[in-house]
């Protein structure tokens, strides 16, 4: 069996930002399952090249690279103005249109208001259906609250872990 891999991107500036945290449970899972998990964020980049869109950037360019032999992409970002976040999107935009075709596409992320919900999940698919992903993986959107277990801030919610095992499993169908 070839080793499945996949790329991951933090879209928070923040490493503990509940997006973040809950992408790392998820790639915890994946990985305890086989797949090699290949983890982008903010500081995988150089902030000039990555705002200048600078192709030649050798951090940019093993970027693309990783994505192009990938089969698939996860995305995760807190919702900032009803929508994915400006690093998330920096990143993403290095990616040609065709990097992700015929591959899966997830997006993960954590919102404050409810009015976030669809308007997350809508952003995700435009970004997918843009890129010709060959299948999405529904989104998942999580209030803040609903993150972590109310009596211990520490641990996610049973919702929250629920819907980490549900992805992990649709991802892994996904690998084949």
């Amino acid at each position: 069996m070839s080793q499945r891999t996949l790329i991951s991107i933090a879209g928070s500036p923040s490493d503990s930002s509940r997006s973040t945290l809950l992408l790392n449970a998820l790639i915890l899972r994946l990985e305890a399952k086989g797949v090699s998990v290949r983890r982008f964020s903010l500081d995988s980049f150089d902030p000039r090249a990555l705002l200048r869109a600078q192709l030649d950037d050798p951090k940019n360019a093993r970027f693309i690279a990783e994505a192009r032999s990938a089969e698939g992409i996860v995305l995760a970002t807190p919702v900032y103005k009803a929508g994915y976040t400006g690093a998330l999107k920096a990143i993403v935009d290095l990616l040609p249109p065709e990097a992700l075709q015929e591959k899966f596409g997830f997006g993960l992320a954590t919102a404050k208001s409810r009015a976030h919900l669809e308007a997350t999940a809508v952003s995700f698919s435009r970004l997918f259906a843009f890129f010709r992903v060959a299948h999405e993986i529904p989104a998942v959107t999580l209030l803040d609250d609903e993150v972590f277990d109310p009596r211990d801030h520490t641990r996610f919610s049973t919702g929250a872990e629920r819907l980490l095992d549900d992805r992990a499993q649709a991802i892994l169908r996904a690998l084949g």
